[in-house]
């Protein structure tokens, strides 16, 4: 993984500054990952781990109105009143990650187009999950036609080819294809 992060360290055998990845972080990086809040669960790593809100090191220095108006007796106070709301901090987490899993999926589920089809339907099956028919930068996407000849409960089809021999396997709709097929009767004359 490249890195053009400023003040990076590299190993010694890098010849090439900016194509080799980074041998140690900066400790800016991994503070700023540890009190970022996680957008599933509102919290930081560091409150999950420690159970208090991290200190950033530019408070430290520059000062502001926690480190100001620090008191050792009232921490200890405030600590312990943090690990008797520590549960309900995890219960209030759970809820949260459980709605950004509800919206995730709905965005899922809105890019998803469904596709039934019939038994008797004619489909074309992706060749790039197939891999019959060698595949090279011109070669075709879809193979067939194949007639469908059962419908499982869980969206995937058994499939046989125009001469009635059973494809071993079964296909998910995401691999095939409706087609409109005429089969033509044989000349009776």
């Amino acid at each position: 993984m490249p890195s053009f992060l400023p003040g990076a360290r590299r190993s010694p055998v890098d010849t090439n500054e900016y194509c080799q990845p980074v041998a140690v972080l900066p400790v800016g990086v991994l503070w700023s990952y540890r009190t970022t809040p996680c957008t599933s669960t509102n919290e930081t790593p560091f409150s999950f781990t420690y159970g208090a809100k991290a200190m950033l090191p530019a408070e430290l220095m520059i000062g502001s109105i926690r480190t100001t108006h620090f008191q050792n007796r009232e921490n200890d106070k405030d600590l312990r009143q943090n690990l008797d709301l520590l549960e309900e901090r995890r219960d209030q987490s759970s809820i949260c990650q459980a709605e950004y899993k509800k919206i995730v999926e709905g965005y899922y589920n809105q890019q998803v187009k469904e596709k039934a089809f019939r038994i008797g339907d004619y489909v074309l099956r992706r060749n790039g999950s197939s891999h019959a028919q060698p595949r090279g930068k011109l070669g075709s996407t879809w193979e067939g036609p194949y007639k469908v000849v059962e419908a499982h409960h869980n969206g995937s089809y058994s499939l046989e080819t125009i001469e009635g021999r059973p494809i071993l396997r079964t296909w998910n709709t995401r691999h095939l294809k409706k087609i409109l097929f005429l089969e033509t009767a044989p000349n009776s004359c």
